[in-house]
């Protein structure tokens, strides 16, 4: 089954974001095909087990230690560094042994450790998967049956899985998982807007004793209308910025480590492919509709949207390249990106946008290096 499963997701990947689809992405599997497999494969489950125990740790120091909230946001960072350097497959085990922590944590019903392995640990194993897919480059030194990983100083004729590919796969399954995680408030309206408004006064209750003043009866309605209206948008949103953010630290420390197999992206060069900008002008027609439809349709558009606000992010890292204080400049950037939010976020996806229209970054580029820039620039 977990063969077949992870041949699908190889085919869909293919398909999908492949230029040439004939030449698949292989998985990358250190040390095959050397003299180290052995060790790595005695290795790799204690290594696994340790991830899995750190997620829990992680997981219950967020809850239970003094100003451990910020802990919860790197859950999935050790099963990412594991997979990461050592192969998807440890991942897996890291995301097995932590679901199976969970479950003896939270008793009979299970419920947290289901809520770990369907919004943590499959997509941790995914993204590992992805980060480590590789193909040959189309060279007369390699053939299109090349299956092996990379010889010594051959790493320029391999080909790494994209970084569009990468955040197009991140939208799609914050998609899916915001639509599974959505579920249990129910399908009809009526029926998610009740547990929604419940929800929300179950949180104003918690937060009272923190608060200066009570909400009146018309800021709480407005607040249930709101919450229920755009938490699929905002749930699919926060799981995509917090895969990126473990997965780019999970990269760091691989790297730091002398781990790292594929060349770190450059995140100043992200881009999302045409078929994720075409379904979110789709997604945004339909998320007008309601019931389950209208939520699947947010929770994209919310994802979707992100991934295209850390594009007008990198326009302003390639514009900032080689200007005085660029710390300072991209740190106020942030600062303020943070405080102003959501009108600083909707001026970085309206820039994404201008981007994928204008080339800002290739015109950035060429600008620095004192090239005029073509008249009519190729689209992405």
């Amino acid at each position: 089954m977990a063969h077949a499963c992870h041949g699908t997701f190889l085919k869909l990947a293919r398909r999908v974001f492949c230029a040439a689809p004939n030449r698949p992405y292989e998985p990358h599997v250190p040390g095959r095909d050397s003299d180290l497999m052995p060790d790595l494969t005695k290795n790799i489950w204690v290594i696994g087990a340790v991830a899995g125990v750190a997620t829990v740790l992680l997981y219950v120091s967020s809850i239970l230690a003094p100003g451990g909230m910020m802990l919860g946001l790197f859950v999935p960072l050790p099963s990412l560094i594991a997979g990461i350097a050592y192969g998807w497959p440890v991942a897996g085990i890291a995301g097995l042994v932590g679901a199976l922590c969970f479950f003896m944590i939270a008793g009979a019903s299970g419920i947290a450790g289901l809520v770990y392995a369907v919004m943590i640990a499959v997509p941790a194993t995914l993204l590992a998967q992805v980060i480590g897919l590789w193909r040959p480059d189309t060279t007369e030194r390699f053939s299109d049956s090349f299956r092996n990983p990379p010889p010594a100083g051959a790493e320029e004729h391999v080909e790494w899985f994209p970084l569009s590919g990468i955040l197009a796969w991140l939208v799609i399954l914050a998609t899916v998982l915001t639509t599974l995680m959505l579920l249990p408030f129910g399908f009809d309206d009526l029926k998610y807007k009740a547990n929604v408004h419940e929800l929300v006064d179950t949180l104003i209750a918690q937060l009272r004793p923190a608060m200066q003043s009570d909400l009146t009866p018309d800021q709480v309605a407005a607040l249930k209308v709101n919450t229920a209206r755009l938490l699929p948008a905002f749930a699919a949103a926060s799981w995509v910025m917090l895969m990126i953010l473990n997965g780019w630290i999970a990269m760091r420390i691989a790297r730091m480590s002398g781990l790292l197999q594929r060349p770190a992206p450059d995140m100043r060069l992200a881009m999302l492919p045409r078929m994720v900008l075409f379904g979110l002008g789709i997604a945004l027609l339909v998320a007008t509709m309601a019931g389950v439809p209208g939520r699947i349709a947010m929770a994209f558009c919310g994802a979707a949207l992100f991934a295209i606000m850390l594009i007008g992010l990198a326009v302003l890292h390639e514009w900032s390249v080689g200007r005085p204080a660029r710390g300072l400049l991209l740190a106020g950037v942030y600062v303020g990106a943070f405080i102003a939010q959501p009108f600083s976020g909707l001026l970085l996806v309206l820039l994404g946008f201008a981007d994928w229209f204008f080339h800002l970054r290739v015109k950035a580029r060429l600008q620095r290096e004192g090239q005029a820039p073509p008249p009519t620039p190729p689209s992405p």
